[in-house]
């Protein structure tokens, strides 16, 4: 999401309203630990985002065009939303989608 410009707000509230809802499901069900962590990447260039693009084979960022990935820290893979269009619904039926066993994870490229 480092190039989303003017986007940025609308991409920004609609993981923080499905970050929101999967905490009151969690805590609904009276789980006391997170299961999902939310984040968002904003730098250019280096850092945390420019692994994850590598990591996921996503390559550069293009100005306008947000991308979102679902990592699985505990398995060691991932799954790419293959959608431009990143809503609260997109990223909500991405989460469920995989919640479900309905989705693959790939596998990270190595380290170079």
């Amino acid at each position: 999401m480092e190039e989303c410009g003017e986007d940025w707000d609308d991409l920004t509230a609609a993981l923080t309203a499905v970050a929101k809802d999967t905490k009151a499901a969690e805590e609904a069900r009276g789980e006391d630990e997170r299961s999902t962590l939310f984040m968002t990447v904003t730098e250019t260039g280096g850092g945390i985002g420019g692994q994850l693009r590598k990591l996921c084979g996503l390559g550069r960022a293009v100005s306008g065009v947000p991308q979102a990935v679902l990592l699985d820290l505990g398995v060691g893979g991932f799954v790419k939303l293959e959608s431009a269009d990143v809503t609260k619904d997109t990223i909500a039926t991405l989460l469920s989608e995989y919640r479900a066993g309905k989705l693959e994870l790939q596998s990270p490229n190595p380290a170079k």
